[in-house]
């Protein structure tokens, strides 16, 4: 295939996340749709690239770009891997694999791999979402700017170590479906003290927003704010301290361990 232009981005993967990030990539200006490429062989996924103006490509084609982003599921990535073969020149890649550390991935795509490693959340599909990046085998300090801007794209972005990738994929990267899963729990017990579906719903989806807006714009400690609101002796406080008493820390701090572990796990499982 005789490529347009020079490209700057291989999106290798155009589900939910790789999608999410090259539309927040378009929509900031960052990148133009001639300058990407995109490997996909989900046909709906193909034709929505295509719609958009960027080039579907394969695998061996999008190492062409100066950058890959890996948005696969980390058990496709050996497949993947195997396509593109050993690079033949430097290029960055920059996975949201989850349980793979960038040693495996240099180590799976060659010596010329420098490695630069993110984790998004689910609400980038907003623009809203946080992502931690770390650098990664064989990328420098460099390498970092334009994954940084990328990922800036569709929201927050804090930098770590990569020893700390398991803690941050289960802290931000599992902590949509946490919220998620309260917001059920929420919902279930306003229906059960008799309010309608429809009206749960609202007041718990606007409490858990306003919530998080008030903590983002303050920038108080959640302490703080939850003292704020808590009187002596009233509704505020009896449900804390049901919450204390059923173990609401406890429980919370297992979700996390177990997330935490599973990334451990899943590393091991992948090399």
């Amino acid at each position: 295939m005789l490529l347009d232009m020079n490209p700057r981005l291989a999106i290798l993967g155009a589900g939910n996340m790789g999608w999410s990030v090259v539309s927040g990539a378009l929509d900031a200006g960052l990148l133009q749709p001639a300058e990407i490429l995109v490997v996909d062989q989900n046909p709906d996924r193909a034709e929505r690239a295509q719609k958009r103006g960027m080039q579907v490509v394969s695998a061996p084609e999008a190492a062409a770009a100066e950058y890959l982003f890996v948005a696969v599921k980390p058990q496709d990535f050996a497949a993947l891997a195997n396509d593109l073969g050993p690079l033949p020149e430097r290029r960055v890649i920059i996975s949201v694999m989850a349980g793979i550390r960038s040693s495996s991935i240099r180590k799976a795509l060659g010596s010329h791999a420098a490695v630069v490693r993110v984790m998004p959340n689910t609400p980038a599909r907003l623009q809203a979402g946080v992502s931690a990046i770390c650098r990664g085998e064989g990328a420098n300090e460099t390498d970092l700017k334009f994954p940084h801007a990328l990922m800036k794209s569709v929201g927050l972005v804090v930098e770590v170590d990569e020893s700390q990738m398991y803690a941050v994929t289960a802290t931000s990267g599992s902590g949509p479906a946490f919220v998620f899963r309260m917001a059920e729990a929420m919902e279930a017990a306003a229906i059960s003290e008799g309010i309608a579906p429809k009206t749960a719903r609202i007041l718990v989806q606007q409490t858990i927003l306003g919530a998080g807006l008030l903590m983002r714009k303050t920038g108080e400690e959640p302490s703080d704010l939850r003292q704020a609101v808590t009187s002596k002796g009233g509704t505020t406080a009896a449900g804390l301290d049901a919450m204390t008493h059923h173990d609401f820390d406890a429980t919370m701090a297992a979700a996390i361990r177990a997330a935490t572990e599973r990334g451990v796990t899943l590393d091991q499982e992948h090399g």
